[in-house]
């Protein structure tokens, strides 16, 4: 476990491990935002990420020689768009920014206030084709279920 931060798509399962050299015996343990875990031993796991989970772990080792600890930062990962193509016949491209195999809802609106369902499908990883809008929605957003 290094340092750093980490996004990760809600309901995905997460899995924290140290690695500790030296004299047995080793006991560790674990934090979440400065607050005591237990004695989870070398893994800390999550078993479906969700919003509340969001936050820094800390992992923390000891034996008669001394402590050392380490963190990372857990954040929700949002979906979104890595590219938006505009193509003839007035057709748009997006490559979507999403777990595979969820559940995704395309949103449009006019006024960035007022959203509706244009379309639901289920993300396999390929870029979505779909109708330019003629209607005054020019703006899109995805949610994942």
């Amino acid at each position: 476990l290094d340092s750093s931060s980490i996004a990760v798509w809600p309901g995905e399962p997460v899995e924290l491990k140290i690695n500790a050299t030296g004299r047995d015996p080793i006991t560790y343990w674990w934090e979440f935002n400065d607050e005591y875990k237990g004695d989870t031993g070398q893994t800390y796991k999550i078993n479906s990420f969700k919003q509340g989970d969001a936050g820094k772990y800390t992992g923390r080792v000891r034996n008669e020689e001394g402590e050392d600890s380490t963190f990372i930062i857990l954040t929700r990962r949002n979906p979104g768009f890595s590219s938006v193509s505009l193509n003839p016949g007035n057709t748009m491209t997006l490559t979507i920014d999403a777990p595979t195999g969820r559940q995704v809802i395309l949103e449009h609106s006019g006024d960035l206030v007022t959203w509706e369902e244009a379309e639901r499908f289920d993300h396999e990883g390929s870029p979505l084709s779909i109708p330019s809008s003629t209607s005054g929605k020019m703006f899109y957003r995805l949610k994942i279920e």
